[in-house]
């Protein structure tokens, strides 16, 4: 008897392990860290490439500072 709740209490447990596992919400896929980095024509602030706001050829960190223009 002891043995069949001991290989029973196993299954549960293996059973209540796949489900969890199985449930989890999938992680993110991380950031990439070393991206490509632009400067800031205003400000000099870096900003990764995929968020600068451009004006031609031009990066800027946000939309007013592409207003305001180039810093000299």
């Amino acid at each position: 008897m002891g043995l069949r709740l001991l290989i029973l209490f196993i299954v549960i447990a293996l059973l209540v392990w796949l489900l969890r596992r199985a449930l989890r919400r999938p992680e993110p896929p991380p950031r990439e860290l070393h991206g490509r980095m632009l400067r800031c024509a205003h400000c000099g602030l870096h900003v990764p490439a995929d968020e600068a706001v451009m004006d031609g050829d031009t990066p800027y960190c946000c939309a007013d500072h592409r207003q305001a223009g180039q810093r000299d």
